[in-house]
């Protein structure tokens, strides 16, 4: 039979007083190999209270605890000398509490199915703020030259390899065009800061883009990762290093499938 995991199982919440520790030793009737007792140090808290529950608690804010269970979050006031525990609030949710941070009079919980709540003094209506992206050209020469590298190529998956950023819109229009991966090379690092702040302000850099800031030649990369190989400028992209480069550039690409799109002149 197989093995299933279980959740743990919360019991009860007990508070100590971690300021006044005892310290103690422990030994056991066994002995190790040069015939000593065996021994180890220990150390013991004086427990304040303890509270019947099955909640795991998170943080503390205040003079409360916060903490939950599936579908519920709950708040248990911490008591004064000689008081007793109590659970003051609790709100029903949808899934199981994983984070919680309590801020600006306010307790944010994450669960596990990714959803987000706030509590607070009142309720409020949910805001929604539209992620502002820049505008592209809405089509230019670059827009064109995608689509016919992707059709004559007709490569619109896996890794597609850039060598050299140059105006930045062939990577961006191959990511919007396509469901390519692409990693960019490019040697020069204000090049690659300028183009990671534009790319990432449009919601392609990390989920579809990747910039390097290497050339072909000194990057090592797996081999025949790329099922495309695309370049704006083939001179600024190491043409010029003749056998080492082409070299480099079909070790890269996959054997059987892989499709290198560049702007070679033709007296080259």
């Amino acid at each position: 039979g197989g093995h299933w995991p279980r959740s743990l199982r919360y019991k009860k919440i007990v508070a100590y007083d971690i300021t006044k520790p005892r310290w103690g030793l422990t030994c056991t009737k066994g002995y190790d190999r040069v015939l000593r007792i065996i021994s180890w140090k220990t150390i013991n808290f004086e427990q304040l209270w303890s509270f019947k529950s099955n909640l795991r608690v998170h943080i503390k804010a205040g003079s409360r605890l916060y903490g939950g269970k599936k579908g519920l979050v709950a708040a248990v006031d911490i008591p004064k000398s000689g008081g007793e525990p109590k659970v003051s609030w609790e709100a029903k949710i949808d899934g199981t509490p994983s984070t919680m941070l309590a801020a600006g009079d306010k307790l944010f919980v994450v669960t596990r199915q990714g959803r987000i709540y706030c509590f607070g003094g009142k309720e409020v209506e949910t805001k929604t703020y539209a992620i502002k992206k820049p505008s592209s050209p809405s089509s230019d020469e670059w827009t064109r030259r995608a689509g016919e590298i992707l059709k004559q190529s007709g490569v619109t998956q896996g890794y597609c390899l850039a060598l050299g950023l140059g105006t930045g819109r062939l990577v961006e229009e191959l990511a919007l065009q396509s469901g390519l991966h692409i990693i960019a090379l490019e040697s020069d690092i204000k090049k690659v800061d300028a183009a990671r702040s534009k790319l990432n302000a449009a919601g392609l850099y990390g989920a579809r883009i990747h910039i390097l800031p290497q050339d072909l030649l000194s990057l090592r990369l797996p081999p025949y990762m790329a099922s495309l190989v695309v370049s704006e400028n083939l001179e600024r992209a190491g043409f010029e290093k003749g056998r080492a480069f082409t070299e480099k550039l079909f070790y890269s690409m996959r054997p059987y499938g892989g499709v290198a799109y560049l702007p070679v002149p033709q007296e080259k």
